[in-house]
């Protein structure tokens, strides 16, 4: 028997708390955009500047810039959702045809955004683990990356088998405005499921460079423990852990004010901020470039002054010792980082792979 119209949406009303205004989020999304493309472009040319030629970029930069395509196609698609699912507005005449148009195309809007987001972050994952399994070819964590890679793969393919075969039958109830199975308009089960195995894959991944943090030096790693080291090895995981808090926003914000567009900010920063976790430790080749050509430019300032000062001292006769002019502290165009020290132990496992095959 179907439901009344008029009673449900009084209903549903009454059972929702009320939602804060929260405003809509495309200038800040149009940011993040913004920066995860900047990153992504500057991987890239990374990439290149490390592999050699374009064509010799590998399987991670792919997914790299796949995941950034899906990222885009999120805030395009939460954009609509939020112009198209309003919440509901209990009339007594039950609900307005035009609102019911509206609210499928949200609905569907919403669907498609799920998915896109779950494929984003899962491609997401695989390029990170493909970038540790490259840095920890040279130690004993390779059952950490096989173990941490057989989970990630298997949370999700049962979490699509979940959603699209077994949380709501037939397909279209997700859709549908008034579905008889609640868990086709909540979707409550498959937020807390995708919440659990995304959270847990999240952390074992970032177990993966602790090891990192945990020992000062070890010479079978080739990497010295720095502060230089840990220091930009705790940026990558204050980041992971920010985008495992936006991951528990978002379901929060989805569970308390569904008919809401609160979840729609937390679903982008979650996205964006763990394409930046991935893409930014792969900058290093650049970001070197740009800071050697920095201390080039301050040394020829340094080096024109010192001339300068001399030519006005010519007139007294005097010489001025070479060790009273300020000195760069490095004689190189760029100094050592903690991710130069990372991407370093990737060339060294290059050019073995290299000797190899000669």
């Amino acid at each position: 028997m179907p439901r009344d119209l008029r009673t449900n949406s009084l209903t549903d009303s009454m059972n929702e708390p009320d939602a804060p205004d929260l405003g809509h989020n495309q200038p800040e999304a149009a940011v993040w955009c913004a920066l995860a493309w900047m990153v992504l472009i500057v991987r890239l040319v990374s990439r290149r500047m490390r592999l050699g030629k374009w064509r010799c970029l590998e399987l991670e930069d792919a997914l790299a810039v796949t995941a950034v395509l899906g990222a885009t196609a999120v805030m395009i698609l939460m954009d609509g959702v939020e112009q198209y699912f309003p919440a509901p507005i209990p009339t007594f005449m039950g609900y307005d045809p035009e609102f019911v148009d509206t609210r499928l195309l949200g609905t569907k809007l919403l669907v498609a955004a799920e998915q896109v987001q779950i494929f984003t972050i899962w491609i997401t994952k695989v390029g990170m683990l493909l970038m540790y399994a490259r840095l920890t070819e040279l130690t004993n964590q390779r059952w950490q990356i096989y173990f941490t890679g057989t989970v990630v793969g298997i949370a999700f393919v049962v979490m699509e088998a979940l959603f699209f075969g077994f949380w709501c039958r037939p397909f279209h109830e997700y859709w549908n405005l008034l579905p008889d199975n609640q868990q086709c308009s909540t979707m409550k089960h498959h937020y807390i499921f995708s919440l659990s195995a995304n959270v847990s894959t999240d952390i074992l991944i970032l177990l993966i460079p602790l090891p990192l943090l945990c020992r000062r030096s070890s010479h079978s790693f080739g990497i010295q423990r720095t502060w230089k080291v840990k220091i930009p090895l705790m940026v990558l995981l204050s980041m992971g852990v920010f985008t495992i808090a936006a991951a528990v926003a978002s379901k929060v914000f989805s569970f308390q004010y569904y008919s809401s567009m609160g979840f729609t900010k937390w679903y982008i920063r979650e996205t964006f901020t763990a394409i930046l976790c991935a893409n930014l430790p792969r900058t290093m080749p650049v970001l070197r470039w740009i800071h050697g050509r920095v201390l080039r430019w301050r040394k020829a300032r340094q080096n024109n002054s010192s001339d300068q000062k001399n030519a006005g001292s010519q007139p007294h006769s005097m010489e001025i010792p070479l060790h009273k002019y300020p000195q760069s502290k490095d004689s190189k165009a760029t100094t050592s980082s903690g991710w130069t020290e990372l991407d370093d132990l990737e060339a060294r496992i290059m050019a073995r792979d290299l000797a190899l095959t000669m």
